[in-house]
């Protein structure tokens, strides 16, 4: 038996001798008697299988299928409350409601939309006064469309 046979016996049969096979167990265990190299093969394997057999984790504690069960069961009787049955908000200043609640949401939008527009058409126009940008445009949407 040569080292490699043996270091494959062991891998696929373990480090046991007696789940090795019957027929070539006698010699895998002369050349393990004579070889210190298959005794390391062995030793290895036995401490691989050691270090995967210790539990490092914690067992769960003996309860807990049954907490886990009970929260399920309440979380049927518990319903999210609607937003028609929430309370409105009191306003912050005692007889005033927010600017935006005032106009009400188109409106509010609107003004959302004219600020966005405003900043950028005097971002642009500020830009084109000290002298354009030095942005190839043409690059980067190109760099952006690959």
């Amino acid at each position: 038996m040569t080292l490699e046979e043996f270091e494959d016996l062991v891998d696929r049969c373990g480090e046991a001798p007696a789940g090795w096979p019957q027929d070539v167990r006698q010699e895998a265990l002369r050349f393990l008697a004579d070889s210190q190299q298959a005794r390391e093969i062995v030793a290895e394997a036995a401490a691989l299988r050691a270090m995967f057999g210790a539990s490092v984790a914690e067992p769960a504690p003996a309860n807990l299928a049954g907490r886990i069960v009970a929260l399920a069961g309440r979380m049927d009787d518990i319903q999210p409350p609607l937003a028609k049955d929430l309370k409105p908000r009191a306003p912050l200043v005692p007889g005033r409601q927010p600017f935006f609640n005032r106009l009400g949401p188109p409106k509010s939008y609107l003004w959302l939309v004219a600020c966005f527009g405003l900043g950028l058409g005097l971002g642009l126009a500020h830009g084109y006064a000290v002298g354009g940008s030095n942005i190839d445009f043409a690059s980067l949407f190109a760099a952006v469309g690959s």
